[in-house]
C-alpha cells in the first residue's frame, strides 16, 4: 500500500481538482492467476483473508491517494465475477471507502460474464449486469449491447448517465475538455510549454532512473568479493541476460531513448578503471542447448572475476498468450533458473574463480545447490533504463546496496500451498512458518549498521500520523563501517494474544535513513493505534489491546495497550 500510494500520488499530482494523469488501480480484486484460467477463474477467499491481505492496498489507494480509476479483474470471488459484483464495486468500493472515480473492466472481462463464467446468457445481459454493478467502462465491445439492454428494460438511461458522469468527470479533471487548457491543435497546452527539465529523457530524469535502480538492488550474499577489488584486471561477464534490454523493463513499458544493459554498465565502469571485459552468453534464456558452454568456461578461466548475469525475463513471466513469450501459460512452474542456466552456473563455479551472480526477474529465483555457493549474489529485478549503470555502481562500490526484499524468497514451490489456493496460510512472511531462502525485508550493505537501542511507548499523534493517540517507536542506529550508507529501518508488530488465523508478524513502518561513517542516528516512528488491530472471522478489523512486540533491527520491545 505504501508503494502504491506513493506511485499514484506521483502520477496524479497534488492538485485536488486537476489531474496530471488518471491512475487506475488493478486488478480489483484477488487476482493472481492461474493465467491460463484467468477469464473464468473463481478465487475462493474467506472474508478474513480478503479483508486482511487482498483489499487493504486498494483501500489505501482510495482513501489516501484518491485514485481516479479502478480496474475490475477477470476472475470471480467466491462465485461472483468481479466485473459484475455489486457488493465489491458498490457496497465496499463506493459506500464503505468513498470512491468517487470510475471503474473499468479488464479487457474482455464483460464478455467473459457470458462466455467464460457463464453468469449471463448473452452479451446484452452481461453488459447490463456489469453496468448495474458499477462497471462504468468496458475495455472491449460488449457495451455496444447497452442499446438493446435499455430497449428491453435490463438497464435504465439513468444508470447509463451515472457511468457517463463518472467518465466525463475524469476527462474534465484531465483538462481534455477545457478550452482554456487546450491548444488549437487539440493538445493540452501544458505539453506545448513543457520545460526541458520535464521532458522525457532529460538529464534529470535519467539521473532519477539511475537513483531509483540503485536503491532497488538487493545484495543477498557477499563474502567480501564485493565491491570489486582494485586488483581485478580482467572480468568475464557471462550469461544470456547480460546484454538483454528486455530484462531492464519488464512488462507494459515504453521505450527509453538510451537503455543501458548490465553488460554496457559494467563495461563502461570497468573501462575507466583500466579493467578488460570479455562477454560470452554461454547459453540461451530458456533453451536446453549448452553449445556455448565451453567458450564461457574458457573466458571465465582467463578472468580474475566472473560476473554471471542469470535469471528470468518478461518472456517467461508475461501474461497468458503473450505473442512473443517463451512461456505461453504465463505462470512459472518452479522457482529455479530456466533452461541450461543451472548447468552454466555449475560450470562457472567449478573453475574456482570468484563468482558474482546478478539475478534478473520479477519474483523469487532460487539457485541450484552445487556444493559451493557464489561469492556474491545481487538481485537486480527489472531495474529500468539505467539498470546497467546502477548494477555497475553497486558492483564497483560507487554506492552501497540498500534495497530490501519486498517478498519472501522460498526454497522451493514444495514449501507453498497449491497455486490456485487463495488461502493465506503458509504464504508470505506474515504466515509462512518454514525456513525461507532469504526472508522478507532482508538485504546486505557494504557497512555494518547496528541497532543499539529500541524503545516504545504511547504519545501524542505527530504531524502526518492518524488522529488520536499514537505509538512512538524510537530506535538508535550506528554505522560501524568505513563508508556512508543508507539503511532501511523496518518495524514489525506481533501480538502476544495471537489467535488462529492471525499473522505471525506484520511490517508496520519503514524508513530509509542515511548514516555517515561512525555516525549514530536517531529514528522515530509514529504508529497509529489503528495499526494494532485484528481482522476477525467476519472480516471486520477491530482494535486489539494487550501486549505487542515491536521489533526493529533485531531488537524487540514490548508495548502494553489498553483494551
Amino acid at each position: 500500500s505504501r508503494l502504491a500510494v506513493a506511485y499514484v500520488r506521483g502520477l496524479q499530482g497534488d492538485d485536488a481538482r486537476m489531474l496530471r494523469v488518471a491512475a487506475v488501480a488493478k486488478h480489483f480484486a484477488a487476482h493472481s492467476g492461474p493465467e491460463s484460467l484467468r477469464h473464468r477463474f473463481d478465487a475462493r477467499v474467506d472474508v478474513r483473508d480478503l479483508a486482511d491481505t487482498y483489499l487493504p492496498q486498494f483501500e489505501a489507494l482510495v482513501r489516501e491517494a484518491r485514485v481516479a480509476g479502478i480496474m475490475a479483474a477477470y476472475n470471480a470471488i467466491n462465485g461472483k465475477p468481479c466485473v459484475a459484483n455489486p457488493a465489491l464495486l458498490g457496497g465496499m468500493l463506493r459506500q464503505q471507502w468513498g470512491f468517487d472515480g470510475f471503474v473499468v473492466g479488464d479487457c474482455g472481462a464483460v464478455q467473459d460474464l457470458a462466455f467464460e463464467h457463464h453468469a449471463a446468457p448473452d452479451e446484452t445481459h452481461a453488459a447490463a449486469a456489469a453496468l448495474r454493478a458499477g462497471t462504468d467502462l468496458d475495455c472491449g465491445s460488449s457495451y455496444r449491447h447497452l442499446t438493446d439492454a435499455v430497449a428491453t428494460g435490463l438497464v435504465t438511461e439513468r444508470e447509463i448517465d451515472r457511468a457517463l458522469a463518472r467518465l466525463f468527470t475524469v476527462r474534465f479533471r484531465l483538462g481534455l475538455l477545457d478550452p482554456a487548457r487546450v491548444s488549437s491543435g487539440g493538445a493540452p497546452r501544458s505539453l506545448a510549454v513543457m520545460s526541458e527539465l520535464d521532458a522525457i529523457g532529460s538529464p534529470s530524469h535519467v539521473a532519477l532512473a539511475r537513483e531509483a535502480a540503485r536503491k532497488s538492488l538487493v545484495l543477498l550474499r557477499n563474502d567480501g568479493t564485493l565491491p570489486i577489488a582494485a586488483g581485478v584486471r580482467r572480468i568475464a561477464v557471462v550469461g544470456p541476460l547480460a546484454d538483454d534490454v528486455d530484462v531492464l523493463l519488464g512488462n507494459y513499458h515504453g521505450d527509453p531513448g538510451a537503455p543501458v544493459t548490465v553488460l554496457a554498465g559494467i563495461r563502461a565502469a570497468a573501462t575507466v578503471r583500466g579493467i578488460a571485459v570479455e562477454h560470452v552468453a554461454g547459453v540461451g534464456l530458456a533453451g536446453r542447448s549448452a553449445a556455448g558452454l565451453v567458450q564461457a568456461v574458457a573466458a571465465a578461466r582467463a578472468a580474475d572475476l566472473i560476473i554471471a548475469v542469470l535469471g528470468l525475463s518478461p518472456l517467461l513471466e508475461g501474461e497468458q498468450g503473450d505473442p512473443d513469450g517463451a512461456n505461453p501459460a504465463g505462470d512459472r512452474q518452479d522457482l529455479g533458473l530456466p533452461g541450461a542456466q543451472p548447468a552454466l552456473l555449475e560450470a562457472l563455479l567449478r573453475t574456482g574463480k570468484p563468482t558474482v551472480v546478478v539475478l534478473t526477474g520479477g519474483g523469487v529465483v532460487t539457485l541450484p545447490d552445487h556444493g559451493r555457493p557464489s561469492n556474491a549474489l545481487l538481485m537486480a529485478w527489472y531495474p529500468g533504463e539505467q539498470g546497467g549503470k546502477a548494477v555497475a555502481d553497486v558492483l564497483f562500490g560507487d554506492v552501497s546496496p540498500s534495497g530490501r526484499l519486498p517478498i519472501t524468497f522460498y526454497r522451493s514451490v514444495m514449501d507453498l500451498p497449491p497455486f490456485a489456493d487463495y488461502g493465506m496460510a503458509g504464504r508470505t512472511y506474515r504466515y509462512f512458518k518454514g525456513k525461507p531462502l532469504f526472508p522478507f525485508g532482508f538485504g546486505l550493505g557494504y557497512a555494518d549498521v547496528a541497532t543499539r537501542e529500541v524503545t516504545v511507548g504511547a504519545g501524542p499523534a505527530a504531524a502526518g500520523a492518524a488522529s488520536g493517540d499514537a505509538v512512538v517507536v524510537h530506535a538508535i542506529i550506528e554505522n560501524r563501517g568505513t563508508r556512508a550508507v543508507e539503511e532501511v529501518l523496518q518495524v514489525y508488530a506481533t501480538s502476544r494474544e495471537r489467535l488462529a488465523g492471525d499473522p505471525l508478524r506484520s511490517l508496520v513502518a519503514f524508513r530509509r535513513v542515511a548514516v555517515a561513517v561512525g555516525q549514530t542516528q536517531s529514528v522515530t516512528f509514529f504508529l497509529s493505534r489503528r495499526t494494532f488491530a485484528r481482522v476477525g472471522k467476519d472480516g471486520v478489523r477491530r482494535p486489539l489491546g494487550g501486549n505487542w512486540d515491536l521489533t526493529t533491527g533485531g531488537i524487540t520491545a514490548t508495548l502494553e495497550l489498553p483494551p
